[in-house]
């Protein structure tokens, strides 16, 4: 018989605590989870498209259960392979997958490390068929804004194309990123070595995404955004050539500044020189490395008592503006910071702990399918009060539930904390998860 040993409870010398309250699990809320998971068809989506040719040994768990697993497992915030064995006894999340539960650390690991070019392409086409179903099972949008943007996820030792970026003081990686800015979506992604420039390949990256939404909602217009570092006349005509529009911040120069004086010189006022003054105005203009002249944007920015005013240029294809309005629209791609800081944050998709590239564009990937399946979800069933909160809050508000699991002859019941605090919200959630019918399987 094995001696319970408990613990002393600090705030009462009376109460003690131990490790032994039973078929227990704290994560009960993730049932949720995995009933939208099943309701739109995301394991058969797996299904369809997600395999290893080059893997054919046979195993108890199957390289697209071990897919679901990572996804999951993500979403809940066990980001660790570790945390899998950890796991494995807990009665709900077990219970969540076949009989056969989790895979163990040492599977996932293993699957992780199996994982090539061929998976990534397969990756980057579930993430493609779940964002494109997501905009064709809602409400056509009249306009659709990507922005575009890169960040950084910190390597150490000798991972693979982890460098040094003077930009971000560390060494590491690179993602190029597009989210959509109403919903957070991420659109597509691909990590890189950290010394690549932000325009490098900004292009290519692009004009796969132009092509699909211009394909799957044909009424729909496509407008990107990005900054200075994305000022390229490759990315400028690859958006032409597709009929997207484009609002892209460009670097400053002395002819920009100096046709931006001359045509706003009249709007200044001498005599307030001690007082805040902004100037906005817009003209034609062909910098040497493009073919044709593009409307750009200026804002001239002079701060009281300062020698020297601040500029802004903006160049865009985009008519149906006025120059203020274009300037207001570029500012609200700072919205695109929050939902990079919210995949960090709460997915971990920062965190790259293999040596090889590849594999770790393959977890950035899988990780990023678990942002987008928790954005929908939020966007799909969540209640309105609830559908800003961030995957933290989710986690703790609704995803931690205490419950028991009791078995029964034919059956199985969860008894779920009696105390939650947010029963009426759960249940109300798990009836929004009923009466969808998107089907997102190819």
């Amino acid at each position: 018989m094995t001696m319970v040993t408990d613990f002393e409870l600090d705030f009462n010398s009376n109460t003690k605590g131990n490790w032994e309250g039973g078929d227990l699990t704290s994560d009960g809320g993730a049932f949720l989870i995995r009933t939208f998971f099943d309701q739109i068809k995301f394991p058969e989506l797996a299904e369809e498209l997600f395999f290893i040719p080059s893997d054919t040994a046979e195993r108890d768990h199957t390289n697209v259960k071990m897919f679901i697993q990572f996804v999951f497992l993500t979403i809940l915030g066990y980001h660790m392979q570790k945390h899998a064995d950890e796991l494995r006894a807990d009665p709900a999340i077990s219970s969540y997958f076949d009989e056969k539960g989790l895979a163990s650390q040492s599977s996932e690991s293993r699957f992780v490390n199996r994982l090539d070019e061929g998976s990534l392409a397969q990756l980057r086409e579930i993430n493609k068929i779940l964002v494109e179903n997501y905009y064709i099972e809602s409400p056509p949008p009249e306009r659709l804004t990507f922005d575009l943007d890169t960040s950084y996820c910190e390597t150490y030792g000798r991972q693979e194309g982890g460098s040094y970026n003077t930009h971000y003081k560390c060494c590491g990686l690179s993602p190029l990123m597009t989210f959509e800015d109403a919903t957070g979506l991420l659109i597509d992604a691909d990590l890189r070595a950290g010394t690549t420039y932000c325009s490098n390949g900004a292009a290519e990256f692009i004009t796969p995404t132009l092509k699909d939404f211009k394909e799957t909602l044909p009424d729909t217009t496509i407008c990107f955004r990005g900054d200075s570092g994305f000022a390229s006349p490759e990315i400028y005509e690859a958006c032409e050539k597709a009929g997207a529009e484009y609002v892209i911040r460009l670097k400053t120069n002395r002819v920009l500044e100096r046709t931006a004086v001359t045509l706003l010189a009249n709007e200044f006022d001498n005599e307030r020189f001690l007082d805040d003054q902004v100037m906005i105005g817009e003209f034609m203009y062909k910098a040497s490395s493009w073919e044709k002249e593009r409307r750009v944007v200026c804002e001239i920015k002079h701060v009281g008592g300062e020698l020297f005013p601040y500029f802004t240029f903006i160049v865009t294809n985009r008519e149906d503006m006025t120059p203020e309005e274009v300037l207001a629209y570029y500012r609200k791609r700072g919205n695109m910071e929050n939902f990079i800081k919210e995949a960090k944050n709460g997915f971990a998709v920062d965190k790259v702990s293999q040596k090889e590239l590849i594999v770790n564009n393959n977890q950035f990937m899988m990780k990023m399918i678990a942002y987008n399946l928790i954005r929908m979800f939020s966007l799909l069933v969540l209640p309105d009060a609830m559908k800003s909160y961030q995957i933290e809050t989710l986690r703790n508000k609704l995803f931690k539930v205490a419950a028991r699991k009791v078995k029964h002859a034919r059956r199985i019941i969860f008894k779920f904390c009696s105390h939650f605090p947010l029963k009426k919200e759960f249940e109300a959630i798990l009836r929004n998860i009923r009466l969808l019918r998107l089907n997102f399987s190819p």
